[in-house]
């Protein structure tokens, strides 16, 4: 908004101080939605100190296998591997400070009691804990990028209301102000003239 194109009237300031009101109550309100979604990715990114544990544990299951696969062949282990029930998810959401994010639950974990060979159970044991902790990470992850992507979107909302927005309209109702305070000083002044010519009458 340019000042100089404004009609400077005060209905228009008036109007122009509402707005300016708004606009500032709104930017209070995008800080508060910012300062929240800050939080929740701290918090989130805590559990992502599990990440190299899974890492970890990720490298052992894979060298017990290994050590099946060896010893009893692949078809051999394939084939007990095959009585272990598959995992069943249900993908939801729950909304955060507006922000739609992903929550993942295990509906039915892997059953893997049917397995009679010991070692094979133990790899699949295993297992099944690594895929449990597999989808909480791959949850916390998506959470994240989610909030973090709407905080970004937030944070510009703020900067351009605090930056562009609201100098605007400052300036604005500042020109409009001097324009009625240099428009009632020339009335003031137009009306002492004609006092004084009425008054040399």
């Amino acid at each position: 908004m340019s000042a100089t194109k404004v009609t400077a009237t005060r209905g228009i300031l008036l109007r122009l101080k509402e707005e300016l009101a708004f606009v500032q109550r709104s930017k209070e309100l995008l800080e508060l939605k910012r300062d929240q979604l800050a939080r929740e990715i701290n918090k989130l990114l805590n559990q992502l100190k599990f990440r190299k544990e899974i890492e970890k544990e990720m490298m052992k299951c894979y060298e017990e296998l290994d050590i099946v696969l060896t010893s009893m062949g692949y078809w051999d282990t394939k084939s007990r591997a095959e009585l272990v029930t598959p995992i069943k998810v249900e993908v939801k959401q729950k909304v955060i400070m507006g922000t739609r994010i992903p929550t993942i639950k295990i509906e039915r974990a892997p059953e893997v009691k049917k397995i009679s060979d010991v070692r094979i159970y133990k790899v699949a044991k295993r297992y099944t804990n690594l895929i449990q902790k597999i989808i909480t990470l791959t949850q916390t992850e998506a959470q994240i990028e989610k909030l973090a992507y709407e905080l970004m979107m937030t944070n510009r909302k703020v900067n351009i209301l605090e930056k562009v927005v609201i100098p605007d309209i400052n300036r604005t109702i500042r020109y409009i102000e001097d324009k009625l305070e240099e428009e009632s000083l020339e009335e003031f002044i137009r009306a002492k003239k004609i006092k004084q010519v009425i008054t040399r009458e």
